[in-house]
C-alpha cells in the first residue's frame, strides 16, 4: 500500500472524465494482493478505480451499485473462491447493468471456460485484457443505441 502511489505515479490515476473501474476480491477470497496490484496498473493507465477487497457479497454489490462502473473486474484466485462467483456475477450484472464482467486471477486464468460457464463476459491476465473488454462492452451498448435509433 505504501508503493502503489509511487507505482501509479504523479499525476496519473484517473482524470474526473475516465471511466471507473470496479476491482474486487471474489466471495471469501483472502489473498487481496492481486486485486490491489490490478487497481494499481489501472490507475497508472489513466482508470478510476473503486477497490472492495472485503470478499463479502453484500459489499461487493452494494459498492457496485453506488459507483456505477464501466467495467467490473473480480479477482479469483482459487478454485475455492470459485464456489460463489456465479450468484456474484448475477448480482453485479443486475447493480451495474452494461458493464462487463472480467475475471481475473489465477483460478480464472487457469479456467476460462469455467469462468465463462459461470457468467463472466472475459478473463483477463493483463490490464490491457481488461480495457479490451471494457471497450467491447461500450461498443456493443453504442451499437444497439444505433439500432434503436431512428
Amino acid at each position: 500500500r505504501e508503493l502503489g502511489p509511487a507505482y501509479v505515479g504523479p499525476g496519473r490515476g484517473g482524470a474526473a472524465n475516465a471511466p471507473l473501474a470496479f476491482v474486487a476480491a471474489a466471495p471469501g477470497e483472502r489473498h487481496i494482493f492481486g486485486p490491489v496490484m490490478f487497481a494499481d496498473q489501472l490507475r497508472r493507465l489513466g482508470w478510476q478505480v473503486r477497490l472492495e477487497i472485503s470478499g463479502e457479497p453484500e459489499a461487493t454489490v452494494t459498492a457496485a451499485r453506488a459507483v456505477r462502473p464501466s467495467a467490473i473486474g473480480v479477482s479469483a484466485g482459487s478454485r475455492a473462491t470459485s464456489g460463489r462467483l456465479g450468484a456474484l456475477i448475477a448480482a453485479l450484472r443486475e447493480a451495474a447493468p452494461g458493464a462487463p464482467v472480467v475475471l481475473g486471477g489465477a483460478w480464472a486464468a487457469a479456467d476460462p471456460e469455467g469462468a465463462a460457464r459461470i457468467g463472466a463476459d472475459r478473463v483477463a491476465r493483463s490490464p490491457q485484457d481488461f480495457e479490451a473488454a471494457a471497450a467491447a462492452a461500450a461498443s456493443r451498448a453504442g451499437d444497439a443505441l444505433r439500432a434503436e435509433s431512428p
